[in-house]
């Protein structure tokens, strides 16, 4: 009877051993819990992750030096263990580099007014603006990351944002000008002709900073706007000028100050 009450008292013995560590096991977790989570990215999201900086018009020309602002999106979903009141702070910032000191830093927000769309769905958002020079080309880093209430922070989540100049240069065609002109009398001041050309820029047809007609002698000649892509050069013939053959320079310039293709166009004045 005392050898069966000895194994029963091991029995008892063991089961609060292991109730007492399951139950220190338990408490430790709850402890790691509360004070040692970080927040976790499940996903992300930035717009524009492309910038082609030859589409951005700041003046009438496209210059290296211009400073250039541009306004970007960021989405971030965050979780949290503990739930979503133990998140902070949710963190974006956009640098030259990974490990780079940041052109700007913002909050996102999860409060449903824009950009965020929804209140409390774990998804936060905010805009980001930040500047650079034209004369820059290469990749710039979005970095996101959450922050808890007890100050422990997430992994950090990367996107790269491509900046390049992709300019076209325009293009110039249905040049329409006379083969000949009448010299006129000196009795008359003049007698005056229209050359027509169209001009398309790939770019669109704000980025056509010039039109120019090239005299003979060099002088530069602007073209007016008729409409959207037709340009128009009035052309004033007076008794001073002498009867012969004149060859002119056609092109267009856009505000990178590229410069289209060329045409020529002989005229010959008469008596």
């Amino acid at each position: 009877m005392s050898h069966f009450l000895k194994k029963i008292g091991l029995v008892n013995i063991s089961l609060i051993a292991i109730f007492a560590f399951q139950s220190c096991e338990k408490e430790y977790n709850t402890i790691l819990d509360n004070t040692g989570a970080a927040p976790i990215i499940l996903e992300s999201t930035f717009s524009p992750v492309e910038i082609n900086t030859d589409t951005i018009n700041i003046s009438s020309e496209r210059k290296p030096s211009d400073l250039l602002t541009i306004k970007g999106t960021g989405e971030l979903k965050v979780y949290h263990i503990n739930g979503k009141n133990a998140i902070k702070q949710v963190v974006c910032h956009i640098s030259t580099e990974i490990s780079g000191e940041p052109l700007n830093q913002t909050f996102l927000h999860d409060d449903g007014i824009f950009p965020d769309k929804i209140l409390n769905d774990s998804i936060y958002s905010g805009i980001i603006e930040f500047q650079f020079y034209r004369s820059y080309v290469g990749t710039l880093w979005v970095s996101f990351y959450g922050i808890s209430t007890t100050g422990y922070q997430s992994a950090s989540r990367y996107i790269p944002v491509k900046i390049q100049r992709l300019n076209k240069p325009p293009i110039i065609s249905n040049l329409s000008a006379p083969d000949t002109v009448i010299r006129p009398s000196c009795e008359y001041d003049a007698t005056e002709f229209n050359i027509f050309i169209k001009v398309i820029d790939p770019d669109g047809q704000d980025d056509i900073k010039s039109v120019l007609r090239f005299t003979p002698s060099g002088k530069i000649i602007f073209f007016e706007p008729v409409n959207d892509s037709i340009y128009r050069d009035g052309v004033y013939l007076t008794c001073s000028t002498l009867p012969g053959s004149y060859t002119f320079r056609f092109l267009a310039v856009d505000r990178s100050n590229d410069t289209s293709n060329i045409l020529y166009k002989s005229i010959v004045v008469k008596d």
